[in-house]
């Protein structure tokens, strides 16, 4: 069951990297602003913290750690 995790967590990883690096973060794209940051910014900033949330997740999930004794 922890492997089925794992996949889809690497999956979603990999789909988050790859939409935020082709879609949001267009170059250039300063609009819409949050708290008078600029868009590339913010939108940054929340990526990060999901990717931060999603590893953080992984390390407690990975399906191929050897047991202590």
């Amino acid at each position: 069951m922890k492997i089925t995790y794992w996949k889809i967590l690497v999956w979603s990883v990999v789909i988050i990297a790859f939409i935020s690096y082709l879609f949001i973060f267009k170059l250039g794209q300063t609009e819409p602003s949050l708290l008078s940051l600029p868009f590339i910014f913010w939108s940054g900033i929340v990526m990060t913290t999901v990717l931060v949330i999603l590893t953080f997740i992984g390390a407690r999930i990975f399906p191929y750690k050897e047991d202590r004794p």
